[in-house]
């Protein structure tokens, strides 16, 4: 979806001929590290420590961290978006108004995408958090975000059109 969308900036931009130069540049500024380190500038700019985008091992971690089990094999059919920000906001990773505290150690790092195989007892998900109740309550709630199939699923498109 980024690199779509990068391409189509820079084709808007007049920067490249084409769709498959424009997605060409794009992909060269990720492999080549350019991204990576403009990124770096931005966090720079908005005087942050940009040694955090080259060593994230630095970063602090949630001292809860499980994994949440795959009950069945097949595959992923569905994952509802809705319920796995709300888990993520249960866990602290988000906010319920404009100052309410965010944990920036919390969150959902999931495995599997819809379309994805899964075998039963495999992490479809991470979930960090530093509090076990909060973390229970969320894992509950984010399983019943998933739907299965036995049978291969057609995954939709990211990108359903474009507008000019």
């Amino acid at each position: 979806l980024c690199v779509t969308l990068g391409a189509q900036m820079l084709l808007a931009a007049d920067r490249a001929p084409d769709i498959a130069t424009a997605t060409a540049l794009i992909r060269q500024t990720i492999t080549d590290g350019s991204a990576l380190a403009k990124f770096a500038e931005f966090i720079a700019a908005q005087g942050g420590d940009p040694d955090y985008v080259h060593h994230p091992g630095r970063l602090p971690v949630a001292s809860l961290v499980e994994p949440l089990i795959a009950p069945c094999a097949g595959f992923i059919e569905q994952i509802t978006c809705d319920a796995v920000g709300h888990c993520s906001l249960i866990l602290g990773g988000g906010r319920l108004t404009k100052d309410s505290p965010i944990d920036l150690t919390a969150g959902i790092l999931l495995n599997k995408k819809v379309g994805d195989p899964v075998d039963k007892g495999e992490p479809l998900a991470w979930l960090h958090a530093n509090d076990q109740q909060k973390l229970s309550e969320a894992k509950s709630k984010l399983l019943k975000a998933y739907k299965f199939s036995d049978k291969a699923v057609n995954v939709p498109s990211l990108v359903k059109g474009f507008i000019t």
